[in-house]
């Protein structure tokens, strides 16, 4: 991803990323290697617990800095501190990248008051306002649903010099349907490392496979549906289909959809 040569990003995230866990991991991992790639120095703060066991693989990555973030006046302190060495002119030469928007309502302000000349970014991540309102949408059967979401996450973007997305259709929804200058909206596709391909011809295959972390719930309707009407519809054509259904943090009413029987493994 093309960035300008400057001297630190900091990246602000509400939570520690899991790239174990869920793509969003994967994805600030992706962000992490770009920086390492470029040279950058790199700072990583949240404000939620930093645990060895689940987040010290971010020491495996030379150089960056895991900061762990408290009250808002000690953050400001801790921020001030470790950024020191670039006094007065640091704004100049500092990136600050927002995991998701939430990250930006929440430290926007403070970022504003400490380096206004910092270049500041938001990695989307997806669009919420556009899952949430689908989401209620479909349950409501109200196209007239509340848009709050909408205004919070637009608001944010504005406040930014660069918004990044993963999907093109997101990035052309937010230019041509919501006004966002294509210049402010870099689209950045999701990079991971692919396994190698499997040799057998596809008459020999039949195991289709769903991964997604079971907390996120359209991920969770997705897999009640293919229990109950996918994997049946695959066998109508495909006699030996099954479905295996991989992700982190399983819940117990999912995992006993588990029917070995009928092709479906959890």
């Amino acid at each position: 991803m093309p960035m300008a040569l400057k001297t630190t990003v900091l990246i602000l995230g509400t939570v520690w990323p899991e790239p174990k866990a869920s793509a969003a991991g994967v994805r600030m991992v992706q962000w992490i290697d770009e920086a390492k790639r470029q040279s950058l120095n790199l700072i990583y703060a949240s404000v939620s617990e930093f645990e060895a066991s689940k987040h010290g693989w971010i020491h495996d990555f030379g150089g960056v800095v895991p900061l762990q973030l408290n009250r808002e006046n000690e953050a400001k302190e801790k921020l001030k501190t470790i950024l020191k060495t670039q006094r007065d002119d640091l704004g100049a030469s500092l990136i600050v990248v927002y995991d998701r928007f939430i990250a930006e309502e929440h430290w926007g302000h403070v970022i504003q008051d400490l380096f206004p000349k910092a270049e500041t970014w938001i990695e989307a991540q997806d669009l919420h306002f556009l899952r949430r309102e689908r989401e209620r949408s479909w349950y409501q059967r109200d196209s007239a649903c509340d848009r709050s979401d909408r205004y919070r996450e637009l608001l944010s973007f504005l406040r930014v010099d660069r918004v990044v997305v993963i999907s093109k259709v997101e990035r052309e929804i937010l230019c041509e349907n919501f006004g966002l200058s294509p210049s402010q909206v870099l689209w950045w596709p999701l990079r991971f490392n692919l396994c190698p391909p499997d040799s057998r011809p596809w008459s020999e295959r039949k195991s289709y496979v769903f991964i997604g972390n079971h907390r996120h719930s359209p991920n969770a309707e997705a897999i009640r549906w293919l229990a109950k009407e996918g994997i049946q519809h695959l066998r109508s054509f495909h006699r030996d289909a099954e479905i295996k259904v991989y992700g982190s943090y399983p819940q117990k009413s999912l995992m006993e959809l588990h029917r070995p029987e009928m092709g479906f493994y959890m």
